[in-house]
């Protein structure tokens, strides 16, 4: 690619503005909306190894399951719709491709 306008959201802007930072010339235009600059800290970063380490030795766990539902919800999941919390879940359980989660999630951590 000659150049790019990148949109990114959450930890995908996360992604983008470290791909900006080391390839501003083939960046056109970069939109980042709710991106967090900053690393991780401790807590997170021993989840998000627990997850890697899950989501490659044996696929969608319940563990990261969990970990996904308390990322999109919070920790109050019964003051939400359950409803939609039902259909989260069942999204989440039945990802087509957990390696390519892993390595999203590995892409954020570093």
């Amino acid at each position: 690619l000659q150049s790019v306008i990148a949109f990114g959201v959450g930890v995908g802007a996360n992604v983008l503005l470290r791909y900006a930072l080391l390839n501003q010339r083939r960046l056109d235009a970069l939109i980042l909306v709710n991106c967090v600059a900053n690393t991780a800290g401790w807590i997170e970063w021993a989840y998000q190894k627990m997850n890697l380490r899950y989501l490659r030795g044996s696929g969608m766990n319940t563990f990261t399951v969990d970990y996904l539902m308390w990322h999109h919800f919070g920790r109050r999941l019964d003051e939400c719709s359950p409803d939609i919390v039902r259909q989260y879940r069942v999204y989440f359980q039945h990802l087509p491709n957990p390696t390519n989660l892993a390595m999203f999630i590995e892409s954020y951590v570093k």
